[in-house]
């Protein structure tokens, strides 16, 4: 685990006009194929770790204790909607480009099993 931008500071990390309201949170997997270009679809596909799922689980309470950000995720299309792309929550890569609110290279999205191991949903 390394954090590489302190949690008050922007990172450029998701996206244009997205990067002032969100915090990122990484989770590494396997590398892409060779001869792929862009995102492999397989590297999300493969499950979190239980060290991934451990620690992840710690870093999401901090940040959400420290940040005062409600456990809840990802939104529902209508309520993605409904916010006009301002969660007050956890979402992914792929959250964060539906709508057209915001423009991301990030294709990556959690699993719905992850969310869970993670203690975001239900």
């Amino acid at each position: 685990m390394v954090q590489l931008v302190d949690t008050n500071t922007v990172a450029h990390h998701v996206g244009p006009g997205a990067n002032q309201l969100y915090l990122g949170i990484e989770f590494e997997s396997i590398t892409a194929r060779l001869g792929i270009h862009g995102q492999d679809p397989l590297t999300n596909l493969d499950n979190l770790t239980p060290f991934q799922i451990d620690i992840g689980r710690d870093i999401v309470n901090w940040i959400c204790r420290m940040h005062n950000i409600p456990k809840n995720g990802p939104p529902t299309s209508q309520q993605w909607a409904n916010c006009g792309g301002r969660w007050n929550g956890i979402l992914g890569h792929a959250d964060v480009s539906r709508g057209g609110f915001f423009h991301t290279d990030h294709g990556d999205e959690l699993q719905f099993l992850d969310y869970i191991a993670l203690e975001i949903w239900p």
